[in-house]
């Protein structure tokens, strides 16, 4: 009777070390992350420059929403403007997916040197700092930049690659894939190294040859790999901020003709202009565009499963 009593007296007290562990985690995204999405959602419907106590704020309802939303609101155009441009950026997604792949498809081949070294390298841009890596790229393609140096090497005139929007939009990019594709390509690596040997020789004796194997056997194994890395770089997509930020420190980001104002940009701009209660507005107008995105791919998942 004793010996029952006291394993059930350790049996309580494991429980309650147990729920003590367990609350720290949860009472911290409770009241980190939890409380503070709740009062942002109310502070999107008031005006409040964080100045004045939050008592004497002016309830305006769905009117800070409406200001962007709207096709006649205040700030309709410059948000929609912003969506077209975080769109454009975007477009770095493609092409980090299918050069990733290539680049590891070669390393993860046994006849590839230095397979180790070329990882760490391809890999270093991901881990460095964004800031320090938008600098580099500013002094390449400025005016006198080594980029135009080069052109000139060859008989090309200055590209003012910084003066124009859709130049801009081009370095940024290119900025984007270069920082991003030592990430993509080490989940890649892992992937391809997860398919047996023995199904690409059995490919083979049958006569298939590397297209084959790769378009039959490699990308149906990295399906799900692939799905993981568009997701996750869409959600990255709608929060580029600091390429935009660094590039065009003089107008807030926003570039020749607004033509880097992405919406984080925007965000950051109506923020710095104590406007808390639109910019809270905004920033659940990207949570919800990202919730979007991410739903409409996951439907299309179960439906290419669906039909698989």
């Amino acid at each position: 009777m004793r010996i029952l009593t006291t394993n059930k007296r350790n049996k309580n007290r494991d429980s309650i070390w147990g729920l003590l562990f367990v609350a720290i985690p949860v009472l911290s995204v409770i009241f980190f992350v939890f409380l503070p999405a709740l009062f942002s959602i109310y502070i999107s419907m008031i005006e409040w420059n964080g100045y004045i106590p939050i008592g004497q704020a002016t309830f305006v309802g769905l009117k800070n929403f409406a200001a962007f939303l709207t096709s006649g609101g205040l700030y309709s155009k410059e948000f929609l403007n912003a969506l077209f441009v975080t769109i454009t950026l975007m477009l770095y997604i493609p092409f980090n997916i299918v050069i990733s792949f290539l680049l590891a498809f070669v390393l993860n081949r046994k006849a590839t040197h230095m397979k180790n070294s070329l990882r760490l390298v391809y890999f270093l841009p991901f881990v460095s700092s964004a800031v320090a890596i938008t600098l580099v790229f500013k002094n390449l393609f400025n005016v006198n930049g080594v980029i135009n140096s080069l052109f000139a090497v060859f008989g090309f005139g200055e590209v003012e690659w910084l003066r124009s929007p859709g130049l801009s939009r081009i370095v940024i990019i290119t900025m984007l894939i270069w920082r991003n594709i030592g990430y993509t390509m080490l989940m890649y690596l892992a992937g391809l190294q997860a398919v047996p040997n023995e199904i690409y020789e059995a490919a083979k004796i049958d006569g298939a040859g590397i297209i084959k194997q790769i378009t039959k056997i490699t990308l149906p194994s990295l399906k799900n790999i692939t799905f993981f890395l568009i997701v996750t770089n869409v959600i990255s997509g709608f929060q580029i901020y600091t390429e935009s930020a660094i590039l065009f420190q003089n107008s807030f980001g926003k570039g020749p003709v607004n033509g880097t104002e992405s919406i984080m940009v925007f965000l950051m701009y109506i923020y710095s202009g104590n406007d808390l209660g639109m910019a809270s507005a905004i920033s659940w107008a990207i949570t919800a565009l990202i919730l979007f995105a991410t739903f409409l791919q996951f439907m299309k998942k179960r439906k290419e499963e669906k039909y698989d």
